[in-house]
């Protein structure tokens, strides 16, 4: 296992940094993928309180409880990462539009 290391000092491909190139390649997608906000295509659940009288029927109570806010809190951080991702297309536009090697400070704030 520690041979690995030594006898492959440039990484997996096996190449020095600089002599290495990208062996693939990778097309742009042809159309942009809807970033709008999606809160009306998907129902969110809402949590069902019920009472149990048995310790382990109580558990899967707290466990659902549990999951319910996971997935709300997900939708909610997808939500803002959406919302991240359509302010930062218009600098991603701008930015592809420079001249390459050239530095250009682009104001985000």
């Amino acid at each position: 296992m520690s041979d690995v290391i030594t006898s492959n000092p440039y990484g997996p491909h096996g190449e020095h940094p600089d002599n290495w190139e990208a062996n693939g390649t990778f097309p742009l997608p042809t159309v942009k993928p809807p970033l709008e906000d999606a809160k009306n295509t998907v129902k969110m659940p809402k949590v069902q309180e019920h009472e149990y009288k048995s310790k382990y029927a109580e558990q899967l109570q707290e466990d659902y409880v549990a999951l319910v806010k996971n997935i709300n809190d997900a939708k909610d951080k997808t939500d803002s990462l959406r919302k991240a991702l359509v302010k930062m297309d218009g600098f991603a536009d701008k930015f592809d539009s420079e001249e390459s090697g050239v530095f250009n400070r682009i104001e985000t704030q």
